[in-house]
């Protein structure tokens, strides 16, 4: 339940404009269509003016979206009656809005998880001695030996020295 609350909260605008258009239609289903108009109507043309505040934001900073002409279908379609269109494309804003934020979340998390899982040590072998300790990555010379265990990730660039060894590729950068 929580997290249903976290999701609605976070697209808030798609949530509205969806209970905007559910309550249209139960109005229209309960013989109230004449309200439908205004509701509609009055949702779009506010989701415009919120629209436009972000697109004068964006020029400012020298950037030009298809907002703008989101905006002028929204007001083109009020003016013209279709509040129906109207309803249609604030929920196709919205919903690209929540798409974009989505996208970038999620980005994020797999971005942050990819450096999570960076490995900081490094299993340096002394040729001479066959001793095993344990370094930094970072501190992992050219010419260095090191062991790579099973299930872990390679903590550097290098060349296999052993006849065979699988690795999930995935995780190589090099």
């Amino acid at each position: 339940m929580n997290k249903l609350i976290r999701v609605m909260l976070s697209y808030r605008v798609l949530v509205l404009t969806i209970l905007v258009s559910v309550a249209g239609g139960l109005l229209w289903a309960l013989g109230r269509a004449s309200i439908i108009q205004p509701l509609f109507s009055t949702y779009a043309l506010t989701g415009a003016a919120l629209l436009s505040a972000r697109i004068v934001s964006e020029l400012r900073r020298g950037r030009f979206g298809v907002d703008v002409l989101a905006v002028i279908a929204l007001v083109a379609t009020v003016f013209v009656g279709e509040y129906v269109a109207s309803m249609i494309i604030v929920l196709m804003v919205s919903g690209g809005g929540a798409l974009e934020a989505f996208a970038e979340s999620r980005a994020q998390s797999d971005l942050s998880s990819l450096l999570a899982s960076e490995p900081q040590v490094a299993h340096k072998l002394d040729v001479t001695t066959q001793e095993i300790s344990d370094v930094g990555a970072s501190e992992v010379r050219d010419g260095d030996s090191v062991v790579v265990k099973a299930g872990e990730v390679v903590p550097v660039d290098g060349t296999l020295v052993s006849a065979s060894g699988s690795f999930d590729e995935s995780s190589l950068t090099g």
